[in-house]
């Protein structure tokens, strides 16, 4: 799940406005990356995908459909972007058991990722 947020993030940096245009990016983005997080989250197909959302955008901004699911999908791009923090900084792989006696990063990413997938599971 975060191979894929993180591949999206650097398709979206590399192609910078462009990374929607015909081609190799799109391709790569829209249907190998994307899309298939999009699934992976559980997110409904009318619902703004992940990597759309920034954390400054405001939702009044964004198209009607859209603007329903914004709080919902900003909080798990935000739980997604700190659980990539925390991996980066050595913390316990995501969706994997840790072994006992974790470092204060393990047990951080540990709980990104809990939350992350409490947000994920329907009441």
């Amino acid at each position: 799940m975060l191979a894929l947020f993180a591949r999206g993030l650097e398709l979206q940096k590399a192609g910078k406005e462009n990374f929607r245009e015909p081609g190799a990016f799109e391709c790569e983005y829209l249907h190998h990356v994307s899309s298939p997080l999009h699934r992976l989250l559980g997110l409904m197909p009318w619902e703004i995908p992940v990597l759309d959302v920034k954390p400054h955008t405001r939702p009044e901004k964004l198209p009607c459909a859209y603007a329903e699911s914004f709080e919902k999908v900003r909080a798990i791009r935000l739980a997604l972007e700190k659980a990539a923090r925390l991996q980066k900084r050595g913390g316990a792989p995501p969706l994997r058991s840790a072994p006992p006696g974790l470092s204060g990063s393990q047990r951080r990413a540990k709980r990104a990722v809990a939350a992350l997938k409490a947000k994920l599971v329907p009441p």
